[in-house]
């Protein structure tokens, strides 16, 4: 999170680390690196963006990114980190002047305390409409599509790259486009981080993972808490939300972080979006279908990312998340939540992080 007219200074050490740990297993060299702009949502938004010292070095180098001060003050941006004209890793910035560690308004919901918009917003008031859907992630993924820019309901399935809101910066960015996943599980997941804005289209997961084993915990990480049915999850490597913050997770391996949601249902603004208990909005973003991922049902559904996963055999990794479905006649509905595909793409609500893991930075 950046304010406009600051300044981030990020790390870049970590792409180093990722692509050598497990599923990936792969040594990356120091070789012609290089950094740059991938997109905006608006011209200007993002003024610089640089490597500290001008000689790299992967354990000491940092990314200098800089905020303007002359654009409206809000929007999303994503910068690269390049070797050659491939890029090895990418990092989200969102310029906002919501502050959820100071005086920005947040919300608890069972164990969570939640920002008060969907991540990448630039507005909580949910009739700004658009401006309140956020970004759009597949499950797991740490780089996020850019946001919708739409204020009315569109065909019932749109192609997505029409509605984008975002200036793509020349010659460093990657246009939008679709993949079918493939079969080896590394082989997708690397293909998420050298393409950030590519869509993995898959019947289930768009990682496909071969077993339980094999890289279900994208977000976090799973440890056992006090007794047998207490879950403590830790924020991993692939986690999109800012410093401090996390992807919602359950307590308990059987609730979704909304469990008994339904009971605290508060009513509709006909079309525009959802309240839970009366004052916690929740914007009807729609999705992003999984095997094409075209736009579905904006103005009369969500799909609520969480950070929670179920392996099976046949269905493959699925996400927990939160879902409502409006009636067609747009008063009443009916709220859900358990587990979904992950190869759909939706907005993400972040939680406060409530541990310390050294082993993420």
């Amino acid at each position: 999170m950046l304010r406009s007219g600051g300044i981030a200074r990020i790390p870049v050490r970590k792409a180093w680390r990722v692509w050598g740990m497990e599923p990936l297993n792969i040594k990356l060299n120091e070789d012609n690196i290089r950094c740059g702009l991938l997109w905006e949502t608006e011209s200007g938004l993002i003024s610089s963006v640089s490597l500290n010292p001008a000689t790299f070095d992967k354990e000491t180098s940092e990314l200098i990114v800089q905020a303007s001060g002359n654009s409206s003050g809000s929007g999303n941006a994503v910068v690269a980190l390049y070797q050659g004209n491939k890029i090895i890793w990418s990092w989200h910035i969102w310029v906002t002047d919501y502050e959820p560690d100071g005086s920005g308004k947040t919300f608890t919901y069972g164990d969570n305390e939640f920002m008060d918009r969907n991540f990448g917003a630039v507005s909580a008031d949910i009739l700004d409409r658009s401006k309140t859907f956020g970004l759009m992630y597949q499950w797991g993924r740490k780089d996020p599509f850019p946001p919708i820019n739409l204020d009315e309901k569109p065909a019932v399935k749109t192609p997505y790259q029409f509605l984008g809101s975002y200036e793509p910066v020349y010659p460093n960015s990657i246009d939008f486009a679709i993949k079918s996943t493939g079969t080896v599980m590394k082989d997708n997941l690397a293909l998420s981080l050298n393409e950030p804005m590519t869509f993995i289209t898959s019947k289930w997961d768009w990682c496909n993972p071969t077993s339980v084993k094999d890289f279900t915990n994208r977000w976090t990480i799973e440890e056992k808490g006090e007794n047998e049915y207490e879950i403590d999850h830790y924020k991993f490597e692939y986690d999109p939300c800012p410093d401090g913050w996390k992807t919602a997770t359950p307590k308990r391996g059987y609730e979704s972080p909304w469990y008994r949601v339904q009971n605290d249902f508060g009513g509709i603004i006909m079309t525009d979006g959802f309240y839970i208990r009366g004052d916690d909005n929740i914007p009807a973003t729609g999705y992003m279908n999984c095997t094409d991922a075209t736009y579905i049902d904006c103005w009369y559904s969500f799909e609520l990312m969480a950070g929670q996963f179920r392996h099976d055999a046949y269905y493959g990794t699925r996400g927990y998340g939160l879902k409502f479905d409006a009636h067609a006649s747009g008063v009443g509905g009916r709220f859900s939540y358990g587990y979904f595909y992950s190869a759909i793409a939706g907005p993400l609500r972040c939680v406060k992080d409530l541990y310390f893991h050294p082993q993420y930075d």
